[in-house]
């Protein structure tokens, strides 16, 4: 499993980013009713157990499905088309949804041992705590956004006073707008803006926690790990030291460099590092022994390794960073021994050290604390996890899972077994152990049937990568169309669709192709700018897979028909566009006119 998944799955656990949304979503994706005794019960069959801690297959279908709806959102917001979810989409969802859960039962298991109730008794006790800490952060974040909004306004009211004068109507207006706005309270202006009373949120906030748990089993678990991290992070909050010494210290620059040597590119990281270091301590220079061994290059120009390879930090920000810790037992111009580290080995030469307490210091230092706090508590939460995470002991119940697990630790870079396949030297191993997974997924599709046909699928293509020109490669070619038809019975991608169209015309099948393709042709009667290019692109192809299939083939009328109906709906819904477009503009142009008491242009008769 990736370590920094892991890392990313638990920050986005946390109650800041799940959210009343992700709670939401989870509503309804899992068998409903019970009470707290009954709930691991009806939440379904496990899908595995982390160190003792069970986690429900319900649990981990509710995150992928939420996942998902991320995914749509972040391709929506970034202009692409976001519906076309193909099998590496199916593939990350699950792999995320897995370590979200693995890291959630880690989590809780750490918190037991250390003395902390997880149990649904002290859940249900905690849930109205935090319902209301999920709504004051959300109030923050709208209190800032607020201020970065005021900001604009006051910039805008400006450029109203520039342009029209201080004396003008307009002036006078937006200014007693500023004005209003500005003179209400935080609280009445998130109030006017969510319709919902700082109150009535929180309230409502603990109704859907105290209901999402009651209604949702499955839910316990992810409550169970916030709960677990809270408790936890406030712990370790505590054991900071926050004098003013050790604020004041907290700011010293620590110049270095380093020389790197990553996993994949150095048969053994750390031997090679040694190797290195030994070079240095009989008297080659480190800045000379950086550009001719680092892995760690500049990404372009002409700047060399040594100069790349060298920064300057914060010791607080080192004193989180367990990549860069040994730097701060190292007096200027002193050289560590070989670090290993999760993507490989390092060696750090120390620079310099330097004070930089901030002129301003007394004004920030409850800030700087506060902060510190946060970063601190954070950092030895992730410092546990991805230490308790290397020792977790997994019983697995859902044999999809458990491939999916053991395809992403030889695959994700920061996997626990990466470096074991890394590197060209590893590849036959590679294809290997990337072959038995694919084999033995074919014999556990009843378990998850979508996510076993899409990691076939890809274990298929990363093998395909892998594999030179030759027999071998001939025997994939005979496999292809078997991996894509299994897969395409789970996938909705359009774009996935096609490629297989392609493999079934090299295959000359045309018949299943012409299935596809009026599968495609019938989704583009409904008109979005996303679906609508698919036309051209299916009737480019018809005449070719016409050839391959069946004589007089009933398909092709019914797809050269859905091409029709897909054409008119666009030439209708394009028209219409227009008729709105111009309707705005004429309604832009009336407003204008108003606003400058110009009368309407007679019309022509």
């Amino acid at each position: 499993m990736s370590i920094t998944k892991i890392r990313n799955q638990f920050a986005s656990c946390g109650l800041v980013a799940a959210g009343l949304l992700a709670i939401g979503l989870i509503l309804g994706l899992v068998i409903t009713g019970g009470t707290p005794d009954q709930r691991q019960a009806v939440a379904g069959p496990p899908a595995f157990i982390v160190n003792g801690i069970t986690i429900p297959e319900t649990t981990v279908a509710a995150a992928v499905q939420t996942i998902q709806l991320q995914m749509i959102e972040e391709r929506r917001q970034a202009g692409g088309n976001a519906t076309d979810i193909g099998p590496y989409d199916i593939v990350n969802a699950n792999s995320r949804a897995v370590d979200s859960s693995i890291a959630a039962g880690v989590i809780i298991s750490i918190a037991n041992r250390q003395g902390i109730k997880t149990d649904a008794e002290t859940v249900e006790k905690w849930l109205p705590e935090a319902a209301a800490e999920e709504v004051n952060n959300q109030y923050k974040q709208f209190i800032q956004q607020r201020e970065f909004q005021t900001m604009l306004e006051e910039f805008q009211l400006n450029s109203v006073k520039e342009q029209h004068g201080e004396d003008s109507e307009q002036y006078k207006q937006a200014l007693a707008a500023f004005n209003q706005r500005k003179a209400l309270s935080d609280e009445k202006f998130f109030e006017q803006a969510t319709g919902q009373s700082l109150a009535d949120m929180r309230k409502s906030a603990v109704e859907l926690y105290q209901r999402s748990l009651r209604e949702n089993p499955a839910r316990l678990v992810s409550f169970q790990a916030d709960l677990a991290q809270q408790k936890l992070a406030k712990k370790y909050e505590a054991e900071l030291d926050t004098s003013d010494e050790a604020l004041k210290r907290s700011y010293d620059k620590y110049t270095f460099q380093q020389i790197f040597f990553e996993v994949g590119k150095s048969e053994n990281p750390k031997d090679r590092a040694q190797e290195v270091l030994n070079k240095i301590r009989a008297g080659m220079d480190f800045s000379e022994a950086i550009d001719q061994f680092s892995d760690l290059k500049p990404p372009e120009g002409d700047q060399k390794p040594s100069e790349f390879a060298q920064q300057t930090q914060e010791r607080f920000s080192i004193e989180v960073a367990s990549t860069y810790k040994a730097i701060l037992d190292l007096k200027p111009g002193e050289v560590s021994e070989v670090i290993e580290l999760p993507t490989g080995a390092s060696i750090y030469k120390s620079i310099k050290v330097e004070p930089a307490v901030p002129e301003d210091f007394e004004a920030q230092k409850a800030k700087r604390a506060s902060d510190m706090k946060q970063v601190y508590a954070t950092s030895k939460l992730m410092e546990l996890l991805t230490n308790e995470r290397k020792v977790a002991k997994i019983e697995w119940k859902n044999s999809a899972y458990r491939l999916l697990y053991e395809y992403d630790e030889i695959m994700q870079t920061t996997g626990l077994r990466y470096a074991e396949f890394a590197g060209a030297q590893n590849q036959a191993k590679k294809i290997e152990e990337l072959r038995r997974i694919f084999d033995e997924l074919h014999d556990v599709s009843a378990d998850s049937p979508e996510l076993v046909a899409c990691l076939r699928f890809v274990c298929f293509n990363q093998i395909d990568t892998l594999t030179a020109a030759g027999p071998d490669k001939d025997r994939l070619n005979e496999e292809r169309l078997g991996v894509y038809a299994d897969a395409v019975n789970y996938v909705n991608s359009i774009e996935f669709k096609f490629e297989y169209i392609n493999v079934l015309i090299a295959a000359k099948m045309g018949d299943e192709a012409l299935r596809q393709l009026l599968d495609i042709a019938t989704n583009a009667t409904i008109y979005s700018p996303e679906t609508f290019p698919n036309v051209e692109r299916v009737q480019n192809l018809l005449p070719t897979v016409a050839n391959l299939a069946s004589p007089n083939s009933p398909l092709i009328e019914q797809i050269q028909s859905e091409l029709a109906i897909a054409k008119e709906n666009a030439e209708e819904a394009k028209k219409f566009e227009e008729e709105e477009r111009k309707a705005q503009e004429e309604a832009e142009q009336a407003a204008q006119r108003e606003s400058q008491g110009t009368p309407a242009p007679e019309s022509g008769g």
